[in-house]
């Protein structure tokens, strides 16, 4: 078990925008999104497969598309107005911070079984499930299902990270403080993912993120720990499910 008091606090990388600078970075990455859409629209027909795989696929890729253009909209602003990347906790790397964020999912999975245990009374009969597990439950293909574990247990947390932790929790952190801020991100973290059965669990999970941020200074656990968790989720769900078709 890791004890976070053993961990200097050395405070979120203060950021040198106010939260005003949030607007432009959403309309930048609002056209960098919808110019994506139009050139893969013009390059790349819709093809007339209606299966799951493909609708699967092309929802997932939606969700990524959207994450990196707001990853590639923050980049490009903080380069045009030369602010360094360190803002966003992302200069500070060693092996401490894999040892960090491995700690950290250790400590936290007893609670977050525990919330999967409680909440799997209210799966698929009061609140429906989220929305990455069809789909997962889904997956007939090996190939496709590996594609998947890749976005969804690396790709994914690591522009989350910078997304929702790195700008939005640094950015919040300057007018409202670390407090106030990691329950702002938070929820707005767990309501993007339009989930009503797997929003406290994410609510949880984006809380301990936002504090492991701000207690080590540097992104880079709170990456870690955000793709062992997402790994371990999908790769389980991938194992049930053709594990379940063999």
């Amino acid at each position: 078990m890791v004890s976070f008091k053993k961990v200097p606090l050395s405070g979120a990388a203060p950021v040198a925008w106010n939260i005003h600078f949030i607007l432009p970075v959403c309309l930048l990455a609002l056209g960098i999104f919808g110019i994506s859409l139009l050139v893969l629209h013009l390059v790349m027909p819709a093809a007339e497969d209606t299966s799951f795989h493909l609708r699967a696929f092309q929802s997932l890729f939606q969700t990524i598309l959207i994450e990196g253009s707001l990853t590639f909209a923050i980049l490009i602003l903080m380069n045009r107005h030369h602010f360094g990347i360190w803002q966003l906790g992302m200069d500070k790397w060693s092996q401490t911070h894999i040892r960090t964020g491995f700690q950290a999912y250790l400590f936290i999975t007893p609670a977050l079984a525990l919330l999967g245990l409680l909440l799997s009374l209210f799966r698929n009969t009061i609140l429906p499930d989220q929305e990455i597990y069809y789909i997962l439950s889904g997956l007939t293909s090996l190939p496709l299902a590996l594609v998947f574990l890749f976005i969804i247990g690396f790709l994914a947390p690591f522009l989350e990270e910078i997304i929702f932790r790195g700008f939005l929790f640094g950015t919040m952190r300057s007018r409202f403080g670390p407090r106030r801020s990691m329950v702002y991100s938070s929820l707005l973290f767990a309501a993007l993912h339009q989930s009503l059965i797997a929003f406290i669990p994410i609510l949880f999970l984006a809380f301990i993120l936002a504090y492991l941020y701000e207690k080590t200074g540097s992104l880079w656990p709170s990456i870690v720990l955000h793709i062992i968790n997402n790994t371990v989720a999908t790769v389980v769900a991938i194992v049930f499910r053709l594990g379940g078709v063999a």
